[in-house]
């Protein structure tokens, strides 16, 4: 069974690189023999590999055409796992079974950085005056205080916009000194929001130039457009899908008879989209007789699931759905990534608001229908 599994891998290897490229050396302290599985963890092109840890030591070769986070898995060890920067080059890696996270690495130029940034939020996390993992567990145990559960979610998003904000600074930094890297492809692919359209359209161009086959630049490639067509001001791109009836209902026809309408991307599944719903119904009760109305657009695939949160939910507004979860085409044509998200269309169809936080929400459907 393990040797056809890893001549799976073997085979998804060959599908998604070539030979040559890269070749990582490495040295795991307190393990002498054992396999090791190297893996990028990615839903559209997997990629695992395994070799044998011998005295020590192990080596994989390779050639990568989209550099990404890979995985090393030690079969056997929990916590087994830690993980780098895969790009084309010489990589060496030394380790300690019992503290994998402090690795010492040596490859290229982005292999490198992208260490340098987990070594800042790690040692941040670690100079922080409070035990983040604590704060989790006593978040988990303070059902009966709900004063304690708002101290420790200011205190853990004070913690996550410090990082954040490190994070937002050295990336767009390091985007703007090497367009061409293949590590800004994958940053731009987890910051898009970040970056202006004309910056996405110039580091875009550098990297079809550079890259032209990493799967990160053809996924921005149809992700600009997107995001250029979805950009305030412009006229909502319009899209039919069927209702829980199995009835087509078609966007243009709902924002021409209301002064705002909503689209709320949501699911069933999605914890904060049901915990924000309550808020949402109440807006909706307050203002849709001023002029609101809602189309929501579900990440749902199964419509049991579906049609059973809109019951149980209260949520009287439209809704709709093509049952195809993260692969909606509405979801798809708005360069959604994230939900609940939001976008505001007027009655001639202009988006007039994206991203509206739920504390602000009730302010900006005042200012535009009262």
């Amino acid at each position: 069974m393990k040797k056809t599994v890893f001549m799976m891998a073997a085979l998804l290897m060959a599908a998604c690189t070539s030979h040559n490229g890269y070749v990582i050396k490495g040295t795991i302290d307190g393990v002498d023999t054992g396999t090791i599985v190297l893996t990028n963890y990615s839903r559209d092109c997997p990629i695992a590999d395994s070799t044998r840890i011998k005295n020590g030591q192990f080596v994989f070769t390779g050639h990568v055409i989209t550099p990404e986070t890979y995985y090393l898995n030690i079969a056997g060890y929990e916590p087994g796992e830690w993980s780098f920067f895969l790009d084309n080059g010489e990589i060496t890696i030394r380790a300690a079974i019992d503290s994998l996270s402090e690795m010492e690495l040596q490859g290229p130029a982005t292999t490198l950085f992208a260490k340098s940034m987990a070594d800042a939020e790690r040692d941040f996390y670690a100079s922080w005056p409070y035990d983040y993992q604590a704060l989790v567990s006593e978040y988990r145990d303070a059902a009966t205080s709900p004063e304690r559960k708002a101290e420790i979610v200011r205190i853990a998003g004070e913690a996550e916009e410090h990082v954040d904000g490190l994070q937002k600074t050295m990336y767009l930094k390091y985007v703007g000194d090497h367009p061409a890297s293949p590590y800004t492809a994958y940053i731009l692919r987890q910051y898009t929001d970040n970056f202006s359209i004309e910056e996405l359209e110039t580091t875009l161009a550098a990297l079809q130039e550079a890259s032209p086959d990493n799967r990160f630049v053809q996924y921005m490639a149809g992700v600009v457009p997107a995001i250029k067509a979805t950009a305030e001001g412009q006229t909502a791109p319009d899209f039919t899908q069927n209702d829980p009836h199995g009835a087509p209902l078609t966007f243009s026809d709902v924002y021409v008879k209301n002064k705002l309408t909503m689209i709320d991307f949501w699911a069933s599944w999605c914890g904060p989209c049901r915990r924000f719903n309550p808020t949402l119904v109440a807006l909706y009760q307050k203002y849709h007789d001023k002029g609101l109305e809602i189309v929501a657009v579900s990440l749902d695939n199964k419509e049991e699931n579906w049609t059973a949160a809109i019951a149980k939910d209260g949520l009287t507004w439209r809704h709709v759905s093509d049952l195809s979860g993260w692969g909606n085409a509405v979801a798809a044509q708005y360069n959604i990534r994230y939900i609940p998200q939001n976008v505001f269309v007027d009655a001639d169809g202009k988006i007039v608001g994206k991203r509206i936080p739920e504390a602000e929400m009730d302010a900006f459907l005042s200012m535009h229908l009262n």
